[in-house]
């Protein structure tokens, strides 16, 4: 009838009017000033500072298996990049069979697993509880108990002990908060300093520290020397090597 046609048409009418006001509103929204810049700053944020960061083992024997580590549930612990990441295991080599690594402030756990990953035999420290417990459920659902010892104390306390236990570490990361300081010092400098003359250093062994660009490390020091430095961004890696 010639009322039902005039109904449809309105319905129409009125459907072409609401795409032509979303599609104008989503024009105005994009041309506004400093929409661009916004979206440039969103895409940029660093990944501690996401809500959920997806890590992923990359390599070895668990690559592609997911680190679900949540962000905000861990008051914005800042963790590694892949990018970083890839290029530690990079400078490490890809198969680490018959090494024994200490990953000192492991915070989501993922350079030792990947370590771990890639055939070695690994002892991670994490004083943070909720961190700390997150590993530990990690190492149970992936049956790792054999594999991964861990700690929960801070790393100028866990030093001694494992040095009272004649423990022998291939190569140490450390990657302790940018912010701490440790008798006056930034934590990263305070803890290397420790560790270039404990016992715990096994023949041919490397240290390598991640800390803030900002930051400074000595070039060398008694025992250790600093033998290559790579900065990606705000964050450097520095590796020392023994002298003897």
């Amino acid at each position: 009838t010639h009322g039902t046609r005039r109904r449809r048409a309105r319905i129409r009418r009125n459907r072409a009017q609401q795409s032509q006001t979303r599609c104008q509103r989503t024009r105005n929204h994009r041309n506004r000033p400093g929409h661009w810049q916004e979206r440039r700053t969103r895409s940029a944020l660093p990944v501690w500072k996401l809500k959920h960061t997806l890590m992923r083992i990359i390599a070895g024997e668990f690559k592609g298996r997911r680190i679900p580590f949540n962000n905000k549930k861990h008051g914005n612990a800042r963790v590694t990049s892949d990018f970083v990441k890839k290029a530690v295991f990079s400078s490490l080599g890809e198969i680490l069979c018959g090494k024994y690594f200490l990953d000192l402030f492991s915070c989501s756990g993922q350079i030792g697993l990947e370590a771990c990953s890639r055939g070695a035999q690994v002892v991670i420290n994490e004083p943070d509880r909720r961190c700390n417990r997150f590993i530990a459920q990690l190492i149970d659902n992936w049956h790792l108990n054999d594999r991964i010892y861990l700690y929960a104390r801070p790393a100028q306390k866990l030093l001694p002990q494992l040095a009272h236990a004649k423990a022998l570490f291939d190569i140490i990361y450390l990657d302790p908060p940018y912010h701490q300081q440790l008798d006056g010092h930034p934590m990263s400098c305070t803890i290397l300093t420790r560790l270039a003359t404990s016992p715990i250093l096994a023949p041919n062994a490397r240290i390598l520290v991640q800390h803030a660009s900002r930051t400074t490390l000595p070039k060398s020091l008694p025992n250790v020397t600093l033998s290559r430095q790579k900065k990606y961004g705000d964050t450097t890696l520095s590796t020392y090597t023994l002298t003897f």
